[in-house]
């Protein structure tokens, strides 16, 4: 660097250095009072809404809702046939000088036929609710991971390892290839027909950390594989992925056969294994659950498929939807199936129908709603339109109490 450019820098330098100190900034002013108090206090107005001098009437449509009747509603509660509707006006008046917020609500709707009975508002607002979305479905459950691989074996027609006569079985291991800690017993591996080669499959669960795969009951030579490290022979392994481990043709070291392995791509269309699935489901009568398991979520595989241990206790679609029939206890069998092999993966779920709930259910119309204080004519007058729907295939009997409005902590019928 030249000397006149170093002169610049260093008198450039020295000119921030002086700015810093004689320049002052918001943290060193000088406050003009102190402040002290143990306590806050906020002055300002806010609306009170006490609920006084507000009234309600509900009216009935005799058409479809074009026009309404001038008598109060004294029954809510009866039949309704399917794909009708049952229309309905609430007229809330405020006939005091005070803005009032007014909730509107219907009190102790009940039926024992859920599926198909909805609520719904055309104004104010426009909304639409099914029953079973308002008391909730009533149902239980619990979901599990399994938390398995699954492994593939290629026996590569490898002899002895190649014929249909020979059991092929796989121990594995929490240790290493030193000290393996092999649990349990060794699991008898499942072949897979239709194949140009013989292969085979097997669930390890996911605590396995080295494996060893081997013909008949002899773990040595020949007739096995060496200690293999998962982690090392299956760098990409995941729960929700499979490995295959295809036999190699010669030996090598203690005369073991050693293994190439393959990682399936995604999407694991493949492969069968199972991410999550149900446990157990406890559902009532007159309500649906929705069991399906989505695919890369819960379990990978080219396809997926629902049964039921008996119909009479309920039904299952193609999605997974159970729907109760009767009371009682069943099974809900899953089974997934792998693209590449054709292998197979079912899980089975206790399945309890329960009785329909007879509890009464408060269901809100409207929240919130402002209603203007009394003009110089009379009452301010808000309306609201709602109504009730049956959209089963069949006539649906339900009871309901009553439409209530709440405003703070008052409360009026």
């Amino acid at each position: 660097m030249k000397k006149s450019k170093f002169a610049i820098v260093i008198a450039l330098g020295l000119v921030l250095c002086l700015l810093c100190g004689v320049t002052t900034t918001f943290s060193w002013f000088s406050r003009p009072r102190t402040e002290s108090g143990d306590s806050l206090r906020w002055s300002g107005q806010y609306k009170i809404s006490n609920g006084q001098n507000i009234s309600i009437k509900t009216v009935e449509s005799n058409d479809d809702g074009s026009t309404f009747g001038e008598n109060a509603v004294t029954n809510f509660g009866g039949s309704l046939e399917a794909g009708k509707r049952r229309y309905f006006c609430t007229e809330i008046s405020n006939s005091g000088n005070a803005e009032q917020n007014v909730s509107l609500f219907i009190k102790g709707l009940k039926t024992a036929s859920a599926s198909g009975l909805y609520v719904g508002v055309n104004k104010p607002l426009k909304t639409y609710r099914s029953y079973n979305d308002i008391v909730g479905s009533n149902s239980t459950y619990t979901k599990t991971s399994l938390e398995k691989y699954r492994f593939y074996f290629d026996t590569n027609n490898v002899l002895s390892w190649k014929d249909s006569a020979t059991t092929i079985r796989i121990r594995y291991g929490t240790g290493d290839v030193t000290t393996p800690k092999w649990q349990g017993n060794p699991i008898v591996m499942t072949p897979i027909s239709g194949q140009s080669t013989r292969v085979l499959y097997v669930d390890v669960p996911v605590t396995a950390k080295v494996v060893q795969f081997y013909a008949n009951n002899d773990n040595t030579g020949a007739n096995a594989t060496p200690y293999m490290l998962l982690k090392a022979y299956c760098p990409n392994l995941a729960v929700d992925n499979c490995y295959k481990f295809t036999l190699r043709a010669g030996t090598g070291y203690n005369n073991n056969h050693n293994c190439d392995t393959y990682s399936f791509g995604k999407p694991l269309t493949d492969c069968a294994n199972f991410i999550n699935c149900y446990n157990s489901i406890n559902i009532s009568l007159g309500s649906t659950f929705n069991a399906g398991l989505v695919a890369g979520t819960d379990y990978v595989g080219s396809s997926i498929s629902y049964s039921s241990s008996s119909k009479s206790v309920f039904t299952v679609d193609a999605n997974g939807v159970i729907t109760p029939v009767a009371e009682g206890n069943a099974e809900l069998t899953t089974t997934i199936k792998g693209g590449a092999y054709g292998d197979t993966y079912s899980v089975t779920t206790e399945i309890s129908v329960t009785s329909a709930s007879t509890d009464s259910i408060d269901t809100p119309i409207v929240t919130n709603l402002e209603i203007k204080p009394k003009a110089t004519d009379g009452p301010t007058v808000s309306k609201v339109y709602w109504y009730i729907k049956n959209e089963s295939s069949s006539t649906i009997t339900y009871t309901l109490d009553a439409v209530s409005y709440t405003h703070l902590r008052a409360h009026e019928t």
